[in-house]
């Protein structure tokens, strides 16, 4: 019985070791691209949450400044009333008024800005997620004018309220004062209440005092407008740029 023997090619070694590494190499390179395609659209998800968010934020900011607007229209009002009054020869013959509209300056209304969105974007590294130049640029730009608003111009109003205080302490009296308070509202004092001092160096004193009051109340009122129509010149950005739907209407257009 004859027994064939099997012939053996001859394998080149290194050209399939190199073979072997090319496939593996390849099949590594590709699940890297898949992976960091992957990453990007959750990082491209994450940057539209942000976005949609960020704009709803502004709406929010929008609505609640025009509120606040109201409220300074009304504190403007009562303002010039006590600078009315202060400045008549007669003054004294209406002190209950002095007391009534005096006592409102001190109640100061801030703008407060819903920035839940804005500190997860800095806290938390978002801002490297938003990558479109406009959209970014224009988050700044709001958050820069935002941070004006809150810390130079109210503290310097601040600052004038506290002049005003100190000049009330002098003039009008404390019981008087404490009467026309109760449960967060100010009622007028009955009768024509007597003052401290009806120095008219002190009233005179106060009156300007009041004036830079109602200076920093009415700057305040127009950097207030400003940044609301920086966040809804914000928002038009952000949805242009992102392409949302147009639905997405801001509290000026609704």
């Amino acid at each position: 019985m004859e027994v064939h023997t099997h012939s053996h090619t001859t394998r080149n070694k290194w050209t399939h070791y190199l073979w072997e590494f090319l496939m593996l190499f390849l099949a590594v390179f590709c699940g890297f691209l898949a992976e960091y395609k992957l990453e990007q659209t959750i990082e491209r998800h994450r940057e539209k949450e942000y976005i949609i968010s960020m704009i709803e934020d502004l709406k929010a900011d929008t609505a609640n400044i025009n509120t606040h607007a109201n409220l300074r229209i009304d504190r403007r009002r009562r303002m010039d009333s006590l600078s009315y009054f202060l400045n008549q020869p007669d003054y004294l013959s209406h002190t209950a008024l002095l007391y009534y509209y005096a006592r409102w300056v001190p109640r100061a209304t801030y703008f407060y800005s819903t920035e839940g969105t804005m500190q997860q974007l800095k806290n938390a590294g978002g801002m490297r997620l938003i990558t479109n130049k406009s959209a970014m640029k224009a988050i700044i730009a709001y958050d820069a004018q935002l941070k004006l608003v809150q810390t130079q111009n109210y503290s310097l109003e601040q600052d004038r309220l506290t002049g005003f205080q100190n000049l009330m302490v002098m003039i009008f009296k404390g019981n008087v004062l404490d009467e026309m308070y109760g449960d967060s509202l100010i009622s007028k004092p009955t009768g024509n209440p007597g003052l401290i001092s009806n120095e008219k160096r002190l009233i005179d004193q106060l009156a300007s005092q009041l004036h830079s009051v109602k200076s920093l109340n009415n700057r305040n009122t127009y950097f207030e407008n400003k940044l609301k129509l920086l966040a809804i010149t914000t928002i038009e950005i952000l949805k242009k740029e992102y392409h949302l739907p147009a639905d997405r209407r801001t509290p000026l257009e609704e």
